[in-house]
């Protein structure tokens, strides 16, 4: 019966550590943390490999790609949001983007930077990545990645909260692997439609 006060003492003192977990990717290394950017979503359609895959490591493969485009749009639209739910401005989306780009691609990016701005003084809030295609590897590593890009987003004024703005890109992306991750090695991507302002709450 005189051990309850020490078992008591031990537990407050267990519950007071913080084990602070590290994970670890296959090969022992901690895993990077991936950068936030919740209002985006890269949504994988059909992915086919040459030579083919087995499902596991074809999964990782797909993983890396959302991750991939989950950042380009992230920044290239400033979809990352703030504590306050808002946009953060930036001057430039071309500059936003620089190192995701392969050199050569960085220099036609900025020939035309307004390839992923359509209209000014717009804020995109949310956007959905649509994209398909087929990546080559080379002794089972990923070399390039030919995609098929869909991107479509809600956008709203700056400064305002209606209208709501429906904005839709198409074109295709070539990704080429790099030890840093997947960069953008060429682009053919253009909006479809000039956006379509959805009727305010005050019209309805």
């Amino acid at each position: 019966m005189r051990r309850a006060p020490f078992l008591l003492i031990i537990a407050a003192v267990l519950a007071a550590i913080v084990v602070p977990i590290v994970l670890l990717d296959r090969d022992g290394l901690p895993r990077p943390e991936p950068t936030p950017s919740p209002a985006v979503v890269a949504a994988p359609q059909e992915i086919r490999t040459i030579p083919q895959l087995d499902p596991d490591t074809k999964q990782n493969l797909i993983a890396g790609l959302q991750r991939a485009l989950v950042e380009l749009y992230g920044r290239a639209f400033d979809i990352h949001e703030r504590e306050d739910g808002t946009p953060s401005p930036e001057p430039s989306p071309a500059t936003r983007v620089d190192d995701l780009f392969t050199e050569k691609a960085r220099a036609a990016l900025r020939k035309d930077p307004n390839v992923f701005r359509l209209v000014e003084d717009l804020d995109v809030g949310s956007g959905r990545v649509n994209f398909g295609g087929v990546v080559t590897l080379e002794d089972s590593r990923p070399v390039h990645a030919a995609l098929e890009i869909e991107f479509v987003a809600d956008a709203l004024p700056t400064g305002r909260a209606a209208p709501i703005v429906r904005l839709r890109q198409l074109g295709t992306l070539l990704l080429v692997a790099r030890p840093e991750g997947w960069r953008v090695a060429a682009f053919d991507v253009a909006f479809s439609t000039r956006p379509q302002t959805s009727p305010s709450a005050e019209d309805e």
